[in-house]
């Protein structure tokens, strides 16, 4: 296993400049197949602490390939989350035997039963059927120990479910409205501005820049013509609440099996986006009228209700106390449909969005009716949210389609673009540098900003570690030991700070230590610092990647840098 490094020279296309289908697809899917191996490179590394026995029953031969059927036992707590990653079908394994190691590919997968492991814990175990696609190789060097041992070991790289979604998606573009994407021009009526519609938003609670975003909504949803518009919502300039305006200006407008489809890069920023919805709009809708769509549920309890595995389940459990039990796959398709069928508003990932499960309505003329995409600008343009190869960073893989859109269309007059421009959330000192360096100066300070300031804390703090020297962890991840215990000290000292002022009674350790965040751009640099966290006891302290943080607001923010 090594690192794909070749840059692909033959592909003479910056994706800037795409001007066909052909063309696209040339310089997309070679790379994306060279993030597909980085991905396989990057897990391998983990590979050895994923490690699960898989108890084989037979294995069945075809002309070059061998499928091993067996069983696999994955734990679960009570809070709907595994404490082991369930197999899944297209999951990539590596399978040793002796000390040989094997690809293969999961093809089968399905749930038998379930045992109740620890009463008192409450964690059960779920008895899953498996197949597994292998080759020939490795068929013929399992038999050779057999007798000795049956079981092996096998250990989760990654999916292919996603890289599938991607690549069809890439396959497929000839067949799609929307190729005006691939060339935009403002001449082409997709970019231009919608009529005026008859429906006039209310101005309460919003700004002017942010009024005339949900107004446009509303014209492009009443309007013949299908359109995009793009909002550049800068921090803390009140992006999500403008999402909820539009949500509340067209729940009423979405007739019949009418949908809005809320679509973000990642799960984490779905879920922060349904917060957002129910905080803003919480009055108007109920759990019928949304729901969370995805592989995995939300971390905050709050919001299970609204996943739709949670309600599919809940409601499963009614029916089969009335319905024979080897009805149940039927039962569960047709409650999952009626749910999806019944909604109002889907939140999905955007490669979740291109599941089979939602594929359903979109062959309904008159389904989704409107689409927005959250953080837009945090989503690659066709591959994974984090671009790993080398040749991909060099053909600017990373660029997101949002961006690619705004780049072209930033000089020309009359643009499908409102720039949401006053900003709620940060201390003057604190926004006065990405003000000047990235938003040219035109981001105004609301007025309930300037009295965000505190006589015992600064808006803005450095502190450099000379003496600190970083180190690569088994996955080669950045990390950075002496710069996670000062972080860890520093976030003790602050809380024991904060917790000795004049607050409020409910102001106790815990709700001080929701109030803080650690990012760090490094995987590695996480893990040592949810190390020395615990060390201090501070389990509240949220601690995650910048992308993991996107959305989130925090009272105290700390960055490690890991390395100057």
């Amino acid at each position: 296993m090594h690192e794909a490094t070749t840059i692909l020279t033959d592909r003479g296309v910056k994706f800037d400049v795409k001007k066909a289908f052909d063309k696209y697809q040339n310089v997309f899917i070679p790379l994306y197949y060279h993030e597909l191996w980085n991905e396989f490179v990057i897990a391998h590394t983990e590979a050895s602490h994923l490690q699960k026995n898989v108890k084989v029953e037979c294995v069945r031969n075809s002309s070059n390939s061998r499928i091993f059927f067996g069983e696999i036992l994955t734990d679960y707590a009570d809070n709907y989350n595994p404490q082991d990653r369930l197999f899944s079908p297209y999951d990539v394994i590596l399978m040793k035997i002796n000390n040989d190691h094997y690809f293969g590919v999961v093809v089968y997968a399905r749930r038998t039963h379930v045992n109740q492991e620890n009463n008192k814990c409450r964690t059960i175990q779920v008895h899953t059927h498996i197949g597994i696609y292998l080759s020939e190789q490795c068929s013929v060097q399992y038999h050779k120990r057999r007798t000795l041992d049956p079981d092996v070991e096998i250990s989760r790289l990654t999916s292919l479910t996603s890289s599938k979604r991607c690549l069809t998606a890439i396959n497929n573009l000839p067949f799609y409205h929307q190729e005006c994407l691939l060339a935009p021009s403002l001449i082409d009526p997709y970019f231009q501005q919608p009529e005026r519609s008859y429906h006039n938003v209310t101005a309460k609670y919003f700004n002017e820049r942010q009024l005339k975003a949900i107004q446009m909504a509303v014209d492009i949803h009443d309007d013949l013509i299908e359109r995009i518009h793009l909002i550049h919502g800068p921090p803390g300039t009140g992006k999500s609440k403008t999402i909820a305006g539009i949500v509340d200006n067209l729940f009423d407008k979405l007739h019949g099996n009418k949908k809005i489809l809320l679509c973000a890069p990642s799960n984490n920023a779905c879920d922060e986006l349904l917060k957002k919805i129910l905080e803003h709009c919480g009055d108007k809708l109920n759990q019928k009228h949304i729901v969370r769509v995805g592989c995995r549920p939300p971390e905050s309890k709050e919001l299970w209700d609204y996943f739709l595995d949670y309600r599919v389940i809940s409601e499963l459990v009614v029916k089969l106390k009335t319905e024979p039990a080897f009805n149940r796959s039927t039962i569960e398709k047709k409650i999952q449909y009626k749910l999806l069928k019944s909604t109002k508003i889907i939140i999905s990932t955007l490669n979740y969005s291109a599941s089979s499960r939602l594929r359903l309505l979109y062959d309904d003329p008159t389904g989704v009716s409107f689409l927005i995409v959250d953080e837009a600008s945090q989503a690659s343009e066709a591959i994974a949210t984090v671009v790993l190869s080398e040749a991909s960073k060099s053909y600017n893989l990373s660029q997101s389609l949002y961006f690619r859109l705004n780049k072209i269309f930033e000089r020309q007059p009359n643009p499908p673009v409102i720039m949401l421009n006053t900003q709620y959330r940060m201390n003057p000192e604190i926004v006065s540098y990405p003000n000047k360096e990235f938003y040219g100066g035109e981001l105004d300070n609301a007025k309930s900003v300037f009295s965000q300031s505190s006589d015992q804390f600064k808006p803005l703090f450095y502190y450099n570690i000379e003496t600190a020297a970083h180190s690569h962890d088994y996955a080669s991840s950045a990390y950075n030991q002496v710069e996670a215990e000062v972080v860890a000290k520093f976030c003790h000292r602050l809380i024991w700070l904060w917790g000795s002022m004049n607050l409020d009674d409910e102001d106790t350790t815990l709700l001080i230590e929701q109030r803080i965040g650690v990012i760090t751009p490094y995987k590695g640099q996480m893990h040592v610092l949810e190390q020395e966290f615990q060390k201090w006891d501070m389990s509240h302290v949220e601690i995650g990647s910048v992308d993991s943080f996107q959305g989130k607001e925090k009272d105290f923010i700390l960055i490690s840098c890991v390395r100057s």
